[in-house]
Parts: C-alpha cells; sequence; structure tokens
C-alpha cells in the first residue's frame, strides 16, 4: 500500500478467515501493556478477508532457530535418520493409535527427549546472542502471560516474530484464541504457553526461575488487579459473536440444533458466555491444570466423537499432571477445590509447571514442533 507520505508499506492479505478476533485481541494486548505498541495495523474488510501490516526487522522464531544451522546440517536434519522431526512423527503416531495412560509417562518424556537431544542447543544460543537477550526474556514473558489469560494457541515457531534490533519478541495469528485450541482440535493442545526445552535453554544458567518467571508474577500481578476492565473489554465477543465462535457453539451443542434464529442465538451467547468465563477463571487464579481440564470437558471432538471419547479421560489425567512430581498437581489434591484461587506465583508456577511438562510436550501435536 503506497500511504500518503509516497513511501511503500508491506501488507499481508488474509483470506477465509475473520480478522475481527485478532482486531479485538490487539485491542486487549494494548489494555494489558504498551510493550505492543509495535503491533502491526490490521484492517477487516469482510467476515472472511482483511490485511494485516509487515513489521519491519523482523523474523519468525522458527527462522530464528533454522538460520543457526548451516547448509550442510540442515540438509543433514532433514535426511538423517536422527531427525528429530521424523523421530517424533514416529512417536507421535504410534502414541495416538492407542489410549494413552499415565503408565507410557515415562515413555513419552524419553521419546520428547530423544528429539530434543538431536536439536544443536549451542548453535541456537549463539544465534540468539545476535539479539538482547534480556529483552527476548521480558517480552517474552509478558505475551505469554498475556497469551494464557485469552486462551491463545497455535504457538508454533512461526507465530512468533522477533524484532531484530531490539529482541523484543511479537505474537501474531490469533485464529484460535479463548482456549479453541483445546476444544476444538482432535489433538487437544494441553500446553498454557509456549516454553519449549530451546527456549528454557535460553535463560540458562537459572532458566524460568529468574527473570522469566520474575517478569511473568509482575506481569500477572498487573492483569489481576485490572480484571474487571480487561472483562468489560471482552464483552464485546458476546454481543458480537465472531464467524468461527457461531460454528464452534453449533458445534458444541449437545442439544438437536433448532432452525430458528433464537435458538441458535441464545446457543452463540451461552458459547461466548463459556469461553469469556474462561478468562475470568484465569483473572481470578483458578488452577492451571483445572481450567484446560474443564475445556476438555466441553471439546467437540473428545465428547461427540465416538472414536474419540475413550481419549477424554487419560488426556485429563495427563493434564492434572503426577502429584509426585507435579507443583499444579500438588496444589490441586492440597485445596480439594477447583474453585479455590491461587496466589499469583503459585499461578505462574503452575503454568511453567504445565507448560514444561515432558509428559505434555511429548504428546503435542507433530506440527507444533515442541521438542525445538
Amino acid at each position: 500500500v503506497r500511504g500518503h507520505d509516497e513511501n511503500d508499506y508491506p501488507f499481508l492479505i488474509k483470506a477465509s478467515e475473520d480478522i475481527r478476533q485478532d482486531q479485538r485481541i490487539q485491542a486487549l494486548f494494548n489494555l494489558m501493556n504498551d510493550l505492543y505498541s509495535n503491533d502491526p495495523n490490521l484492517i477487516h474488510m469482510t467476515t472472511k478477508t482483511g490485511i494485516i501490516e509487515w513489521l519491519d526487522n523482523t523474523k519468525t522464531l522458527k527462522d530464528v532457530l533454522d538460520s543457526s544451522y548451516t547448509d550442510e546440517e540442515g540438509q543433514e536434519m532433514q535426511t538423517n535418520i536422527t531427525d528429530p522431526r521424523a523421530k517424533y512423527y514416529e512417536f507421535f503416531t504410534k502414541v495416538w493409535s492407542k489410549v494413552p495412560d499415565k503408565s507410557s509417562q515415562s515413555t513419552a518424556s524419553s521419546v520428547y527427549g530423544e528429539s530434543y537431544i538431536h536439536c544443536k542447543k549451542e548453535d541456537i544460543q549463539e544465534n540468539f546472542r545476535q539479539i538482547q537477550k534480556s529483552q527476548f526474556i521480558v517480552s517474552y514473558a509478558v505475551l505469554c502471560t498475556s497469551q494464557y489469560i485469552l486462551g491463545i494457541g497455535d504457538r508454533h515457531q512461526s507465530n512468533f516474530l522477533i524484532d531484530t534490533t531490539s529482541g523484543q519478541v511479537i505474537g501474531i495469528d490469533f485464529g484460535s484464541a479463548f482456549s479453541a485450541s483445546t476444544i476444538s482440535l482432535p489433538v487437544p493442545e494441553l500446553i498454557p504457553i509456549r516454553l519449549t526445552r530451546q527456549l528454557v535453554n535460553l535463560m540458562n544458567p537459572i532458566g524460568t526461575c529468574g527473570l522469566f518467571r520474575s517478569t511473568m508474577i509482575h506481569t500477572m500481578n498487573a492483569l489481576r488487579e485490572n480484571s474487571d476492565l480487561l472483562l468489560s473489554t471482552m464483552d464485546v465477543f458476546i454481543k458480537e459473536p465472531l464467524m468461527d465462535w457461531v460454528d464452534l457453539a453449533i458445534k458444541s451443542s449437545r442439544q438437536q440444533v433448532s432452525d430458528s434464529d433464537t435458538a441458535t442465538h441464545a446457543q452463540e451467547t451461552l458459547y461466548a458466555k463459556e469461553r469469556i468465563n474462561s478468562a475470568r477463571n484465569k483473572l481470578n487464579g483458578i488452577n492451571p491444570a483445572t481450567i484446560t481440564c474443564n475445556d476438555l470437558k466441553i471439546s467437540t471432538i473428545l465428547n461427540q466423537t465416538q472414536s474419540y471419547k475413550k481419549f477424554l479421560k487419560p488426556m485429563m489425567a495427563i493434564a492434572g499432571g503426577d502429584i509426585n512430581q507435579n507443583i499444579r498437581a500438588q496444589l490441586a489434591e492440597k485445596s480439594k477445590d477447583q474453585h479455590h484461587k491461587l496466589s499469583v506465583e503459585e499461578q505462574i508456577d503452575c503454568i511453567i509447571d504445565q507448560a514444561t511438562d515432558l509428559n505434555i510436550l511429548g504428546r503435542s501435536y507433530v506440527g507444533l514442533e515442541t521438542f525445538m
């Protein structure tokens, strides 16, 4: 697009999606933190078309990771039998061909570890040194906290942009929001945020326990203190549901869908209220594992597709964690009340615990490439 200043500004035309959701989520991000003042401009044209401004001096997280390899190493990654993508895909197809159970937790963790170990962390860390590490960690922590509240899913590597001049992280593509990736996908997402081993290693020597955790705590404090403002802004999703929400509302209805406009509107409103209530629970400090399990209970796939129903209880057990290993499970056992409000520190520890659980990472959809 050529501007009135005679400069050219690149935009992306996005079809087949209602980008009003992206617009609304950016409005929420603007309320959350001024850090997102560099978000791209969005122009909504129809319910299925829009254009998105390209940001200068940015690379996707995937590009940053991939560029850490030489041409020879990249070729070897694609052809070698130790290619982590191939190894993980082989395991993924096996583990989902049968009902997952808790006895296979060590298997999922070990295969995930074997896939991850073939990614050369030294090369990737060296590549990240070209950007400002602390800026990356702080901005990523703020982004993760904000996206957690809004239930942003589908966080693969290409949905993060890195500003190569400052090191700040910018999230893009919010098509899967308010836990849609958990509710509507055949392989539900159980990770609350993307926090894979490669990202954790970038934060060494103290990992997530230092700057990342403290930034998440400060961010969550600010969000919880201003929860009323955020929730009132989200009210637009109830008053004017998106096309995707209308479709999901109909699919999630357990009753015979009526042809009447009144019944359809009631389903849309109920679905929207349920999704906003999920965000409210997060702002109230409900255990992240409890929220994930509640989302699984209304999954359109796990509850309505006969061949998938057998996966519901095992998936909830995996999301809930192991009381001997996971703080989210220990806090759930301690309170015995799914409406118990965690402190901000406890909530962040549970989010990190769930996001870094190898038993979850090792079962995530292969397209997320959680071994990177």
